[in-house]
């Protein structure tokens, strides 16, 4: 036949030929058992075949040669590897045969592709002789690697079935050699030939030895083939379950495992089709899934116990971790729900932000734009609000500024100290956390990432939270765990079920949450419906449809409310994907990083996360804060162009909308900023206001504010608002952080003494405001040389506006100094007008001016309080603009605040110090040190006795504050000014303020501390012929400090041109605000014009001595009769 024709043409040998009876002896000799004479005869034959290129004689012959000697040696401890070199070399000479003959065939019937249907005589030989070498371990013990690649290659010839075989017996010997990734790509294509020969379970069987070792996660796209094609073969065989699982874990990877969408389309095909029609078999498939998501101490299926005491409970199925959609666990975050907490235009999305508003054409009119804030800073203003409310809760105003300051830093150090303990006493307990402490009927808002990973549109229904909560009265647990459906009471009406509800805060519907039970008594073990019991659900949730196009990915917010006491844990999510199959995915949260121990801290072990555990305590109040422009304000903000852009010292009026949103009233409401910005528009005239607190201000920081309400009883009751006017003045540049913190306290309705600690809630509110440069102002005082008392202000004004491109121009309004013991007169033809009437000074882009103006001391009698207006340039109307008994206000809030700043600052170096003194105890202090403390102690009893010295009670806020009655040396400079806003219609006003400006030093003096003045005749006539000239001059010296005495040495410098007759050098010592007059006579020799003045003054400063020279000229002019 097919071999015979075969055989011939590759020259076969006749019977009678020399090969043939040499063949026939050595086989002969075999059958006897001759091997050693066998083996000779098969060497003396096998040259010939070879020279020939009769590859399969030469093959065969190589194949009992290696027989042969594998009979002679069988343990090859002598000639094993000649053995398997012969047993090799027939191996190849059959693959060579065979590939000869498929090419005959193929010239035969014109095709070559695709795996024969049948083997050829060299293949089959082929085959067998890998079997073979392959069941003898003597012979392949040490070389499992060769013996594999010589199973692999000689499996491209076999048929289906028969490659199949070769390549398990490759792959085990694979295994062997400890090459585990060839192993199972060879059980892969074992596998894969297996199936293609209708040998399901033996390709099931390959596939799942193959999956083994791919589902480490290095080799994804390899593992996902290999579950997409055991699904599909478990799918085909029927088994059902396991097949389910497959397709789960497919449908949520990228691409479905990077197939083609026609691929993921069969998957999802598939997987429907198993849970319409095999619902048993899916429901096993399900459990099977749940128990390798589920943590090992919670394995325990939720359902079981429901179905086991439950009558009427069935169980539907669901499918968990699918991942389809898929979530980022990492993404979860929670918060209280705020999409609808206010009717007005401002939209708070966010406790923790602020959106800026939109007008009608969608414009923002805000103020800056809304930001999460630093953490630390927030911490250290709640910190600050404590310490001050603690302090000031027994007000006493006639506690000195100083003391109240040191009281709240010692309280601010007290509750950093207590903080620092807890989160200390954590760390070491390894208790890193607890839970959440929420008010009840206070909607919650779960935020996370979910994406499509598939190539086709999934389309997900009723997607809601998944949680349990405990009730604390009644101890029964309502939850929504496990899919089970319970059989209602009859008696019940349709619509419980269906039952919706809406809560202040909240756009949202929530409504019961599918699955949803509470359980009976503890006597009892039966659970029910949750909307058949007495009282209803637990909590509710908000449900949503979403359809998500291929390989997008999007965030979703979930809500959920509870609505009774108790413990709330929020465990997954669940869906209905494509309107038939429940999917259901568990969170898992990683907890911090544990630091107790050493071995914590070297395998990173983390704690427990309580990010998605709450503890729901009673009814709280909840407010929401808008901040809006003013809608009686005359000139609205300007931000509308730049992001809620505002100008240097610009000051424009908002309302802080305040709402109570909660289930309880609010009390003692605060409003702590971490910058003096704001001033609470007080409509209150009663009271001493030189004394009384500014901006509502509570303690001595000037940033924490009461806000006032006014509702009977300062309370906010659920559902109420009140509009509190306040003025925003912005200061610094580039982009400012302004962080408002609001503390508000639950009110008890019954009547009784508030609590020791009650409980509260803090609001964060924080804002990126970008505020562009408008003027600087600067300003210097130089005493007047023609009357001791008197001082000349000088005042440079500097346009720099850059927040637009034209009008650029700043009118200024008025210029008004605050004193109690000086006043201020603009010097005269400063500012030109043709007309009388006062006309507005226009500053120019880059335009300066300088302005002067006299600075004299009121009578003894008259030391009170004034705010001198000491130029009114016209400009806008006074009515327009900030009125007078309000310009102060950010003056003194910003003497205040810094004020507490320094005290804060210095009191940081001085603790810092402190713990580097303790380091290096033991050693001798320097004298730099002794000095320190010397100096710190002076400047506080100083500071104490000022303080005592003023006997009116007054608030460190106050006006009083700003201008004590002890502090005769300083006046606070106010500029008010007026410019073009964003729109050309529009006025934006705003004031520039410099604080304390020394016009005579109490005890020190950055200058020279004493003032010099000389009188004498500006013209002399003499006659030369009959002598010199004698012109008298009077030098005084006056100590412009007022509470401090000064040495130094009086010196007159020696000219050339004339001489001094008299005490031209001597050293005194002046007491505060004394003089002296020292007289001297000038000899001048001859006509001319002279400088009299050559003084140096040399001042003891702290062991230094210190010369001044004066830049002045005393000139006299000498003429010759």
């Amino acid at each position: 036949g097919a071999a015979t024709a075969i055989d011939a043409a590759t020259g076969g040998y006749p019977f009678s030929s020399i090969e043939s009876q040499t063949r026939l002896l050595a086989d002969t000799l075999f059958l006897m058992r001759d091997y050693e004479s066998a083996l000779s005869m098969y060497r003396l034959v096998k040259d010939d075949y070879k020279q020939d290129r009769a590859h399969l004689h030469h093959a065969s012959v190589n194949e009992l040669m290696g027989l042969c000697i594998y009979l002679i040696d069988p343990y090859g401890h002598k000639y094993g590897r000649e053995a398997y070199n012969c047993l090799e070399t027939a191996f190849y000479g059959y693959q060579r045969a065979a590939e000869d003959e498929r090419a005959a065939l193929a010239k035969a019937n014109g095709d070559s592709s695709g795996r024969p249907s049948s083997g050829t005589i060299s293949t089959r030989l082929a085959t067998r002789l890998g079997l073979v070498l392959s069941a003898r371990r003597e012979l392949c013990a040490d070389r499992p690697m060769e013996v594999a690649d010589l199973l692999a290659s000689a499996s491209s010839h076999e048929t289906a079935l028969g490659a199949a075989v070769l390549l398990e017996q490759s792959a085990s010997h694979y295994y062997k050699a400890t090459a585990a990734r060839k192993y199972a790509f060879h059980m892969l294509m074992a596998g894969h030939m297996f199936r293609s020969a209708g040998q399901e379970s033996h390709a099931f069987r390959c596939f799942a030895s193959s999956l083994y070792v791919y589902r480490s996660g290095r080799w994804d796209e390899l593992y996902n083939h290999l579950r997409s094609a055991l699904a599909a073969q478990l799918y085909g065989m029927g088994r059902m379950s396991a097949s389910l699982k497959l397709y789960a874990g497919l449908v949520g990877t990228t691409g479905g495992g990077r197939v083609s969408v026609r691929s993921q389309q069969k998957f999802l095909n598939h997987l429907a089709a198993i849970c319409r029609d095999f619902s048993g078999k899916a429901m096993d498939g399900a459990e099977g899934m749940r128990r390798y998501v589920d943590a090992p101490g919670k394995a325990v299926d939720p359902c079981s116990e429901v179905l086991v005491s439950t009558p009427g409970a069935t169980k539907v199925l669901e499918i968990p971790g699918m991942d389809l959609p898929r979530i980022a666990d990492a993404s979860v975050t929670i918060g209280v729900d705020g999409s609808g907490a206010s009717s007005r235009t401002a939209v708070v999305e966010r406790m923790d932000s602020i959106q800026p508003s939109e007008d009608e054409d969608g414009v923002g009119i805000g103020l800056g734009t809304a930001s999460a804030g630093s953490e630390e800073e927030w911490q250290e203003m709640m910190c600050s609000v404590q310490a001050e409310l603690r302090t000031t809760a027994s007000p006493s105003v006639d506690v000195p500024t100083n003391d109240q300051i040191k009281e709240v830093i010692a309280e601010i150090d007290k509750e950093k100290a207590d903080l620092a303990f807890a989160a200390r006493a954590k760390r070491k307990g390894g208790n890193v956390g607890s839970p959440e402490k929420r008010a009840r009927m206070e909607p919650l808002k779960v935020t996370f990432e979910l994406s499509n990973p598939l190539g086709v549109q999934i389309r997900a229904s009723d997607v809601q939270l998944v949680a349990r909560m405990t009730c604390s009265k009644t101890s029964r647990t309502c939850t929504n765990e496990g899919a089970v459906e319970i059989n209602g009471d009859a008696n019940v009406p349709t619509g419980a079920k269906n039952r919706s509800w809406k809560f202040g805060g909240s756009t949202s519907t929530y409504t019961i949450p599918d699955f949803a039970r509470v359980s009976s008594p503890e006597e009892q073990r039966s659970w029910h419906p949750a909307h058949e019991v007495n009282g209803g659900p637990f909590f509710v949730v908000t449900k949503t449809d979403l359809a998500m196009e291929p390989g997008t990915t999007t965030s979703l917010e979930l809500g959920l409310c509870p609505l009774v006491t108790g413990d709330l844990e929020i465990v997954g999510v669940r869906c209905k994907l494509f309107g038939e199959i429940w999917v259901y995915h568990q969170f898992h949260i990683e907890g911090p990083l544990l630091q107790d121990t050493r071995h914590n801290r070297a395998n990173r072990v983390r704690g427990k996360s309580y990010l998605l555990e709450s503890t729901v305590e009673g009814d709280m109040p909840r407010l929401v804060v808008d901040l809006v422009p003013s809608p009686d304000a005359a000139t609205p903000s300007t931000g509308d162009t730049h992001g809620g852009a505002m100008l240097q010292g610009q000051v424009s009026s908002w309302t802080l909308c305040v709402s109570n949103i909660g289930t309880a009233s609010a009390r003692n409401i605060t409003l702590k900023t971490n910058v003096p910005w704001i001033s609470i528009v007080s409509h209150d005239a009663g009271g001493d206001r030189e004394v009384m607190a500014t901006s509502q201000c509570i303690g001595p920081s000037g940033t924490l504010m009461k806000v006032p309400l006014k509702s009977d009883g300062d309370v906010l009751r659920p559902g109420d608002s009140t509009d509190i006017p306040i003025r925003i003045r912005t200061s610094g540049g580039g982009r400012q952080e302004f962080y408002m913190l609001f503390r508000y306290e639950l009110h008890d309705e019954d009547g009784q003494s508030p609590p020791t600690t009650p409980r509260f809630r803090w609001l964060r509110k924080m804002l990126n405001v970008p505020v562009y440069p408008s003027l600087t102002m600067t300003a210097s005082l130089q005493p007047s040389t023609w009357n001791k008392d008197e001082h000349i202000l000088s005042i440079e004004v500097t346009n720099y506006r850059s927040d637009r491109q034209s009008q650029l121009d700043i009118s200024m309004d008025k210029v008004c100094i605050a004193s109690r013991y000086y006043k201020a007169k603009a010097l005269e033809s400063q500012v030109v007008s043709d007309s009388d009437e006062r006309q507005p000074v226009q500053i120019g882009w880059q335009e300066r001016m300088t302005m002067h103006y006299l600075i004299f001391p009121v009578e003894a009698s008259e030391a009170k309080y004034r705010l001198s207006q000491c130029c009114y340039f016209g400009g806008d109307n006074p009515d327009t603009a900030t009125p007078d008994d309000s310009l102060t206000d950010f003056v003194c809030l910003e003497n205040a605040h810094e004020r507490f700043k320094s005290a804060i600052k210095a009191h940081t170096e001085e603790m810092a110090r402190i713990a580097a003194e303790q380091e290096n105890e033991g050693q001798p202090r320097h004298v730099s040190q002794i000095r320190r403390a010397k100096s710190a102690l002076k400047n506080t009893e100083s500071e104490s006795i000022e303080d005592a010295a003023d006997n009116i009670p007054h608030h460190p806020t106050s006006i009083a504050s700003l201008c004590p009655k002890k502090a005769t040396e300083g006046i606070n400079l106010i500029c008010a000014w007026s410019t073009t806003g964003s729109a050309n219609d529009e006025r934006v006003h705003g004031q520039h303020h410099l604080r304390q400006l020394a016009v005579r030093p109490r005890r020190k003096s950055k200058g020279c501390p004493l003032m010099v003045t000389a009188r004498h005749k500006s013209h002399v006539s003499h006659n030369f012929a009959i002598g010199p000239l004698h012109a008298e001059i009077e030098v005084t010296i006056s100590n412009r400090l007022v509470e401090a005495d000064v040495t130094f040495e009086f010196a007159v410098e020696r000219q050339p041109g004339f001489e001094f007759i008299g005490a031209e050098s001597f050293k005194w010592t002046l007491g505060g605000g004394e003089e002296l007059v020292v007289p001297l006579t000038v000899d001048i020799p001859r006509s001319g014009v002279y400088n009299l003045q050559s003084l140096r003054l040399t001042v003891q400063r702290e062991d230094v001595e210190v010369p001044y020279y004066f830049p002045w000229q005393w000139l006299v002019k000498v003429s010759d009769l």
